[in-house]
């Protein structure tokens, strides 16, 4: 598992190394929404956060690409249980990505991504002289798919849905970026 962890990080590397030297750059970025949902650690219902969400990618061909992504929690999960306020949420999040394009013409284009993921997650409980807090980190392997509407050579839209992996509970994310190309 650690090689494959390895292997993966030193082929986005690579190909982040490589894209600085080119001179026709696919290099892009996105900012945006992310919408997570997994499983509550408290209760029976899942938990939903909003995260800022950032993405730096480089096209390497029409077809094939990598990315590497980052978000931080905007607003948490909040409920009460018994008088006592709970609050879940995943802190932050990044992960890496082998990334599949496919056009649809001149301004669409649908994609499918894999990779790898790291997350902290955290959970508090206070009310009724109850005080707790636990952190924990969930890692594994995500799979997405989605698309992207592009207004002109450098501005767009993307539309992603995320499945993340994971041993004790699985995710999934939806967001909503804006595009830029360089």
């Amino acid at each position: 598992m650690k090689f494959l962890k390895v292997t993966l990080a030193a082929t986005v590397m690579t190909a982040f190394a490589i894209s600085a030297q080119a001179q026709d750059s696919g290099a892009y970025v996105n900012l945006g929404i992310q919408a997570i949902t997994f499983e509550s650690a408290i209760d029976d219902d899942n938990s939903t956060n909003v995260n800022l969400m950032g993405r730096l990618g480089y096209n390497v061909s029409e077809n094939f690409g990598v990315e590497a992504e980052g978000s931080f929690n905007l607003a948490p999960q909040e409920f009460e249980i018994n008088g006592v306020d709970v609050e879940e949420k995943v802190s932050s999040q990044i992960g890496g990505y082998l990334v599949g394009r496919f056009p649809l013409g001149d301004k669409f284009d649908i994609f499918a991504r894999g990779g790898y993921y790291s997350a902290k997650v955290k959970a508090t409980a206070e009310g009724n002289g109850f005080d707790e807090s636990e952190s924990a980190t969930a890692d594994g392997f995500a799979v997405g798919f989605g698309g992207q509407y592009n207004f002109d050579d450098k501005n767009g839209v993307r539309l992603g849905y995320t499945y993340f992996d994971e041993d004790d509970a699985n995710a999934n994310s939806f967001d909503i970026v804006y595009v830029r190309r360089f």
